[in-house]
């Protein structure tokens, strides 16, 4: 009498193989889905008169920032604060995938892990601000977390920034809030595991009140760095910090640092 073993087997990869396949078909629609979301987003945000165009204080419109002040947001901002008032800003890096939004929700930690910018449910999550920190006014330190996402979205572009090169072509990141329009200059690229190698907690240092501090934590984030960018912060910049998952060790995280310049 022939062994029933095989052909429960051939079931048993034919039912793998068409369960991988539909996760495969649902997770190539969601990120379709959300990349026609940010796309529209995209579009939704007003360009930035010319240079020589002064912005007038008929430009901005009044609102309610998360501590209950008030603050005048730019004009580039109104459209996309009337659909979800949870936005602090736009982040891109020029020539790259890099061109989101960035919410705020300090209430809530990590609201926006796994949701998009209407709050619904949603695998790749949306660019979101540490909340211990604060935004209105900008705290010393501004922490934006996203996922690492095999699509190419999110913050998958930024492990580009472990090759120096990389670095060379993309030195600065466009992050604008509601109320300023700032440019970053990179001067740390690092990683770290949260799990064996958390050598320096950068996350706790939102506030860097005083010059002692500021050198120290700012020390210590160069001397992590994957290599020399030859950008040194000085005390009183603003410190622009992007994290996501970095998969060569347990837990890992690749941290991108940048000071504002104007």
């Amino acid at each position: 009498m022939k062994s029933k073993w095989p052909i429960l087997l051939i079931i048993l990869f034919a039912l793998l193989f068409v369960a991988s396949a539909v996760l495969l078909i649902i997770y190539y629609a969601q990120s379709v889905q959300q990349a026609k979301i940010y796309d529209e987003l995209a579009e939704m945000m007003e360009l930035p008169p010319p240079s020589t165009e002064e912005i007038t204080e008929d430009d901005y419109i009044t609102v309610q920032a998360p501590d209950a002040s008030s603050v005048s947001i730019l004009p580039e901002f109104q459209a996309l604060y009337a659909e979800n008032p949870d936005i602090a800003g736009w982040i891109c890096i020029a020539d790259t995938p890099l061109n989101y939004p960035v919410m705020y929700k300090p209430a809530k930690k990590d609201f926006y892990l796994r949701r998009n910018f209407y709050g619904e449910k949603a695998r790749q999550g949306c660019l979101y601000i540490q909340e211990t920190c604060s935004v209105f006014p900008a705290s010393d330190q501004i922490i934006i977390f996203g996922h690492n996402m095999k699509d190419g979205s999110m913050f998958a572009c930024l492990k580009e920034y472990l090759k120096k090169d990389f670095f060379e072509a993309h030195p600065t990141v466009t992050f604008n809030t509601l109320t300023e329009r700032g440019e970053y200059e990179i001067f740390s690229v690092f990683t770290i595991s949260m799990a064996s190698d958390n050598r320096f907690p950068f996350y706790k240092y939102v506030s860097l009140p005083d010059e002692d501090t500021f050198r120290s934590v700012i020390d210590t984030c160069k001397g992590m760095s994957q290599y020399d960018t030859g950008v040194m912060p000085q005390f009183g910049d603003e410190i622009l910090t992007l994290v996501t998952c970095e998969y060569s060790q347990e837990d890992g995280r690749l941290v991108v640092m940048a000071r504002k310049i104007n």
